[in-house]
């Protein structure tokens, strides 16, 4: 019983550690394995953890002071019922333990030992993951307004809303509310975000919001020449590269924003959807408001082999020989190891090839964090990305609606066999695979899942 125990606890400090004292988590736990009967079948763990997380969430309800700092602080501006999503079909904010496990992939790290938890700074980041941060990239004056528009904006924008998704054949709705934005004429853009045919409002809603996107573009552009990171693949071009694109820049023409109310609002493990960015995007996010927690993993199967941090278009990037090996020494990364960043307010964190499909990323729950003199706890987030036209139309699957985009990394290890990343396995990976190429693909899928539980099972190579 004491095993067991113990990979239970270690279960639920994974999800809940930032969010619960470890003491209260080990009480709750305590109380409720006297009624547990362990036995060979994973699923009774699985519900002793739920009724553990769900005793306490029901313990500890969030403080209506907690809940919404920005009407506070904020008297001016009205904001709707926090838990009104625009289909009605469920709250945003649902305290059911499976959804929470879900979000924190629990599941999928269960059994590969302890997790390590490193914390990165803007001084070390790009020498573990493929990112630079910037901090206090905007100044005062333009983060201070961008920051009130996102508030105003959030609160009488229908646009904003708490989106549906599906993981593992099952339709999940989010915690937090998220809109888009764009420069692209609504007559020549279409965006289609699981299932649902999504509107955008145009930068220029705001002076400071379209002044910002430029700039961010403009900065992009320099860090893409400067740090020479390889985006094309066997299947793209580099968007840099196109004829289309006579200025060789990177624009960041569409924007996902989200706004977190407070420490209980998150988004889980996941990487970026591909359908209209393409593969090897660039995405640029900008932190406004309240600082929280960015955590980043390596995704289970690219964990085992050692592959560079960063993928460039020359091997020296004018770096000493020991900073070189420091940075040889990060590329065997575990999926055990979780790396935590803080993103305070006007900083910006440029995520750069391969993250999307070689790393997961979330923002947690978190109940101790900085917050922000105007909005409170609330944080909001700008993501920047590319839309490419050669990507704009996914093809409809069987269900009748858009596709995914998602990668299949190969993993060839000469004659000891390989294994198919994020798509559908071949052979197994050997661990002791220390020269290990990847061989990329594309592939489209049905949203909904393989038809298993939902969805139609579609599946298309991207050629």
């Amino acid at each position: 019983m004491g095993t067991t125990r113990d990979a239970i606890l270690a279960r639920l400090v994974e999800c809940l550690g930032e969010a619960y004292p470890i003491e209260q988590i080990v009480t709750y736990l305590d109380t409720a394995l006297p009624h547990f009967v362990a036995d060979s079948d994973s699923r009774s763990s699985t519900i002793l953890i739920q009724q553990v997380i769900e005793s306490l969430l029901a313990s500890t309800p969030p403080d209506k002071s907690e809940q919404s700092p920005a009407v506070l602080l904020c008297p001016a501006i009205k904001r709707k019922p926090e838990y009104e999503s625009k289909t009605d079909e469920l709250p945003l904010l649902k305290k059911n333990a499976f959804d929470v496990l879900a979000w924190t992939d629990a599941a999928e790290t269960a059994g590969r030992g302890s997790v390590k938890h490193v914390m990165l700074t803007a001084e070390n980041v790009e020498s573990h993951i493929p990112c630079e941060l910037f901090l206090d990239w905007m100044d005062r004056d333009s983060s201070t307004e961008l920051l009130q528009f996102l508030q105003q904006d959030a609160c009488e924008n229908e646009l904003w809303y708490a989106h549906r998704y599906f993981i593992s054949d099952r339709e999940v709705h989010s915690s937090h509310k998220s809109t888009l934005y764009s420069s692209i004429p609504e007559t020549s853009f279409s965006y289609s975000f699981q299932a649902s045919e999504l509107k955008a409002s145009p930068y220029a809603s705001s002076p400071v919001l379209e002044k910002i996107a430029t700039r961010v573009s403009e900065f992009v552009t320099e860090r893409l020449k400067s740090n020479r990171v390889r985006l094309h693949t066997s299947v793209s071009k580099s968007p840099l590269d196109l004829q289309s694109n006579i200025n060789k820049a990177w624009i960041g023409n569409i924007c996902v924003g989200n706004e977190y109310l407070n420490g209980t609002q998150i988004t889980g493990f996941h990487s970026d959807n591909l359908e209209y960015i393409g593969p090897r995007p660039v995405i640029a996010s900008l932190s406004l408001g309240a600082t929280r927690t960015f955590r980043v993993r390596r995704i289970k199967e690219a964990a085992d082999a050692i592959l560079p941090v960063w993928e460039l278009l020359e091997s020296e990037r004018n770096e000493s020989k020991a900073e070189q090996e420091e940075k040889q020494i990060a590329k065997n990364s575990t999926s055990n190891i979780i790396y935590n960043i803080k993103l305070p307010h006007g900083s910006l964190l440029v995520m750069y090839p391969p993250m999307q499909e070689l790393y997961k990323h979330e923002v947690g729950l978190e109940r101790r964090f900085a917050g922000h003199p105007i909005s409170g706890l609330v944080r909001y987030n700008l993501t920047f990305r590319m839309y490419r036209n050669e990507f704009s139309s996914p093809p409809l699957c069987r269900c009748g609606v858009r596709s995914n985009m998602k990668p299949v990394f190969k993993i060839a290890c000469g004659a000891s066999g390989n294994i198919v990343v994020g798509g559908v396995k071949e052979n197994m990976l050997k661990k002791s695979s220390l020269n290990a190429e990847r061989i990329e693909k594309y592939y489209y899928s049905c949203v909904k899942g393989r038809g298993e539980k939902s969805g139609c099972g579609f599946f298309e190579w991207v050629v």
